[in-house]
């Protein structure tokens, strides 16, 4: 279901909303960088992808964090420009922005509550931001432990059989929020068999 939508985004980038879908598609271009953002049709109060491409040559990163904030096609929130600049740092040429829930909060605590702060195609929107990418990076902190989400998404990790990394542990075995890790925290491979779920 994913990829039909994205493809009928304007080729410049502008507001689309295609006809039947669930989905709003935000685009905004400009001198050396595309964005791009899927929100809920409905509401707009859940963020499925976001995505800033500045060098198409160079390999892109797809980062899982713990839910979306304030950011989208156009600004930036704190943790989306950090993980933009440790992308730079790193020579990417862009990174995809996934996140374990889908809702939209600026407190990981708004995530309890609501009844539905994930919506069921998040799933199929982080396993396509996995498989295009070139480099995985596992982000979301302990707040994932809601609902047991930590577990899912090292299931979902697993069945796609692709090399994933983290910034660091967390001592309860979560991967670490990027918003106060410093620059030269680099990727490290996390070996998900090791993981008890």
């Amino acid at each position: 279901m994913l990829m039909p939508v994205l493809e009928e985004m304007a080729v410049d980038y502008s507001e689309s909303e295609p006809e039947n879908s669930p989905y709003s598609i935000r685009g905004f271009s400009e001198p050396g960088k595309v964005s791009c953002a899927v929100y809920d049709r409905a509401t707009r109060e859940h963020r499925l992808w976001l995505s800033r491409v500045w060098d198409e040559q160079l390999p892109i990163v797809a980062y899982i964090g713990l839910n979306p904030s304030t950011a989208d096609e156009r600004h930036n929130d704190p943790t989306v420009g950090r993980l933009q600049k440790r992308a730079k740092k790193l020579k990417y040429g862009g990174f995809i922005m996934l996140n374990a829930f889908s809702l939209r909060s600026t407190d990981p605590r708004g995530l309890k509550s609501v009844a539905e702060p994930n919506l069921p195609e998040n799933d199929e929107f982080i396993r396509h931001g996995c498989e295009v990418a070139d480099t995985v990076v596992c982000c979301w902190g302990t707040h994932a432990k809601l609902f047991d989400r930590h577990s899912e998404l090292i299931e979902l990790l697993r069945r796609l059989g692709k090399p994933v990394h983290y910034l660091g542990e967390t001592l309860e075995g979560f991967p670490k929020h990027p918003l106060y890790l410093p620059y030269r925290a680099g990727f490290v491979q996390w070996d998900l068999a090791q993981v008890a779920v």
